[in-house]
C-alpha cells in the first residue's frame, strides 16, 4: 500500500502473468494448503489441478472487494474456472472467508484431510503417473477458454484496476482490513 500507482503498475501486470504461467503451466499443480489462504493465496490454490486442504480451523476466500481492490482480468479468469458458478458471486461480493469443510462444499477446494503432506504427495504421485502428454493436453483444453478471455480483457479493464489500486482510500482499507484480521 505504500508504492502507490508505480508500485501497481509493476505490480499488477507481474502477478497477472505469474498466475497465468502457473494456471497455464503444463504439468500437474498439486496446491496444499496447511494454513490460511486469504486473497493472493487463495487464488494461488485456484490454479491448482488438484486442491487439499488441511483440516481444522484455517481460513481461505477472497475478500478483495471488501476493501476495494478490484480483481485484474486474469485473477477472476481463474477464480471463474475454480469456483462453481452457484458460489462464485457470493464469494467475491461478501468476501467471505471459511473453513475448510465448508470450502469444501463450496468448491473452493477439492478435499480436506488430517494428512496434507501424505496426502499430497499421493496426489503428485498420481499425476506424475499419468501420460504427460495426455495430462498437458487435456488441461490446455480445459483452460484455454479463461486463458484467452484474460489476456483479452486485461486490455480493457486493467487501467482501471490499476486505478483502484493506486487510490488512498483503498490502502486506507486494506490497512484497516489487516488491522481487523491479523489480530485474530
Amino acid at each position: 500500500v505504500d508504492g502507490g500507482r508505480e508500485y501497481a503498475e509493476r505490480f499488477v501486470p507481474a502477478l497477472s502473468q505469474m498466475l497465468l504461467d502457473l494456471f497455464a503451466m503444463p504439468k500437474p499443480v498439486v496446491a496444499a494448503v496447511n494454513g490460511h489462504a486469504i486473497a493472493g493465496g487463495c487464488i494461488f490454490t485456484l490454479c491448482g489441478d488438484y486442491r487439499l486442504m488441511a483440516a481444522g480451523n484455517a481460513r481461505i476466500g477472497i475478500p478483495e472487494m471488501l476493501v476495494g481492490v478490484p480483481f485484474p482480468a486474469a485473477v477472476l479468469e481463474v477464480i471463474r474456472f475454480a469456483v462453481p458458478p452457484q458460489h462464485l458471486q457470493m464469494l467475491m461480493y461478501t468476501g467471505r472467508t471459511v473453513t475448510p469443510d465448508e470450502a469444501l462444499r463450496l468448491g473452493l477446494i477439492d478435499e480436506v484431510t488430517d494428512t496434507l503432506e501424505a496426502r499430497a504427495e499421493e496426489m503428485a504421485r498420481h499425476f506424475a503417473s499419468l501420460p504427460a502428454e495426455a495430462f498437458r493436453l487435456a488441461k490446455q483444453q480445459l483452460r484455454d477458454k479463461a486463458i484467452t478471455h484474460a489476456k483479452h480483457y486485461a486490455h480493457e479493464s486493467d487501467d482501471n484496476v490499476l486505478d483502484a489500486w493506486s487510490a488512498p482510500e483503498t490502502h486506507a482499507r486494506v490497512r484497516d482490513y489487516l488491522a481487523r484480521t491479523v489480530r485474530k
